[in-house]
């Protein structure tokens, strides 16, 4: 509870906590026992920025000490410089490694559907939805 910030949490109602304290106490709660796997749906979903990368940077901590863990994740851009392999799956396995070779635009516009765009820089990958293209309106050009 001290590594995830909420030891203050303690003998508190669950329903008394934010959100961001609810993710933090139920990844307490997962990593009670010394688990081997870790099985998460979503760790940093409605927290602050802080906490995204506090929760991110102790589950790359555990994965370094050997704890094996798996997440689902739709932020890409919060994990992708934390995660050291991925999995895109829709309806099975559209591509598995590393994220430099994972995260391309053909990969995940595979798995999403979707035009997206992938940009490096100074070892930072940021993804983002490609503006549309529609009735005649073009990307390089102002509407």
């Amino acid at each position: 509870m001290r590594q995830l910030g909420i030891g203050d949490c303690t003998g508190r109602q669950i329903r008394e906590l934010s959100g961001g304290q609810q993710q933090r106490v139920f990844l307490a709660r997962a990593l009670t026992g010394d688990p081997e796997l870790l099985l998460l749906d979503e760790p940093t979903v409605g927290v602050d920025l802080k906490t995204q990368h506090d929760v991110l940077h102790l589950l790359d901590m555990l994965q370094a000490r050997g704890l094996t863990i798996l997440l689902t994740t739709h932020d890409l851009n919060a994990v992708a410089a934390h995660l050291p392999w991925f999995i895109c799956s829709n309806r099975g396995v559209m591509a598995q490694g590393r994220p430099e070779a994972v995260l391309t635009p053909e990969n995940l516009g595979a798995t999403y559907g979707s035009e997206m765009l992938v940009l490096r820089q100074h070892g930072y990958t940021l993804i983002a939805n490609s503006p549309l293209v529609s009735r005649g309106h073009h990307r390089d050009r102002p509407d």
